[in-house]
């Protein structure tokens, strides 16, 4: 069944895994690992539990929509990729990424659709304590949170980048801000408690980060800033970090003109919110300063 926004726009699929049957009802949680030895997963079988045969949509010589958006897309070299993902034909997610973070790449293998992360070109220099800090934090998490449905499965992982799966869809940004169903949000919320149930919170929830597919189905990525809190200074804090997603999720709300209740109210003007200003102010600084950078460069 095809999700319609209102004014007859459907969304449509970014990647691969379509629609299917509900990933909501056909997956199950996991209970909690121990997660810290983690850091370098066996690869695993990236094929889904169903046929994949049921998302391909018609096109020419029978290929996929996804397959022939795939191969259009720029080839992009990754590097110290383990078997067997070294030897797919990776092309390039997005087509620019700051040099500070990961170079993504997307692949298909065995009818699926798998996404790398490849943190190698970020190592160097300072710039480095923080890609080590992010993909410690989302291997952790991605291992930990294995079985919550909407979010990506981790399939492998080395000490410069990882293999998980991609999740279908298009960012929650992209779609009109008037008319997105109160059930998105119900499911993002959902998501985002069952992360909480797992010991976890997100740290970095916003629209480019949420996807919704066909069906109207919500998935939530990067997990970058994800944090086990429980244990360590992050117990101490865990009321605030909480706090931090649940006003994210107002602040989405607040952003596509939805109901909020007197909590999700209180969120908004709770002291989180005073630490998202200031968080927006050093990112604007930040992108200010490399858009003046950029203009001398180019006056050069």
């Amino acid at each position: 069944m095809r999700f319609e926004w209102p004014g007859g726009r459907g969304a449509s699929v970014a990647g691969g895994g379509g629609t299917g049957p509900s990933r909501r009802a056909a997956g199950a949680s996991h209970g909690r690992q121990d997660v810290d030895s983690l850091m370098d997963v066996p690869a695993r079988d990236a094929r889904p539990a169903r046929d994949p045969s049921a998302d391909v949509h018609d096109a020419p010589d029978g290929e996929s929509d996804e397959r022939l958006e795939l191969a259009a897309r720029e080839p992009v070299r990754l590097a110290g990729l383990p078997a067997p993902w070294d030897g797919l034909d990776w092309r390039r997610l997005v087509t620019e990424r700051n040099e500070g973070k990961a170079v993504l790449g997307v692949a298909e293998r065995d009818g699926a659709f798998v996404v790398c992360k490849d943190r190698t070109r970020a190592l160097a220099g300072l710039r480095g304590v923080y890609a080590r800090w992010a993909h410690r934090n989302e291997t952790r998490a991605l291992a930990a949170l294995d079985g919550v449905v909407g979010i990506p499965r981790l399939l492998a992982s080395w000490p410069a980048g990882l293999v998980m799966t991609r999740l279908p869809g298009v960012k929650l940004r992209d779609l009109p801000r008037r008319g997105v169903p109160e059930s998105v949000l119900g499911q993002l919320e959902a998501i985002v408690d069952e992360i909480h149930a797992r010991g976890f919170v997100v740290g970095d929830i916003h629209r480019n980060n949420v996807l919704v597919d066909d069906a109207g189905e919500v998935g939530l990525v990067d997990f970058e800033n994800a944090l086990d809190v429980r244990t360590g200074w992050r117990r101490i804090m865990r009321r605030r970090l909480l706090a931090l997603d649940r006003y994210c999720i107002a602040k989405i709300r607040q952003q596509l003109g939805l109901p909020l209740d007197e909590s999700q109210g209180r969120a908004l003007d709770g002291p989180m919110a005073r630490v998202s200003r200031v968080g927006r102010a050093w990112r604007t600084w930040v992108h200010d300063r490399k858009r003046a950078r950029g203009g001398r460069q180019r006056a050069r």
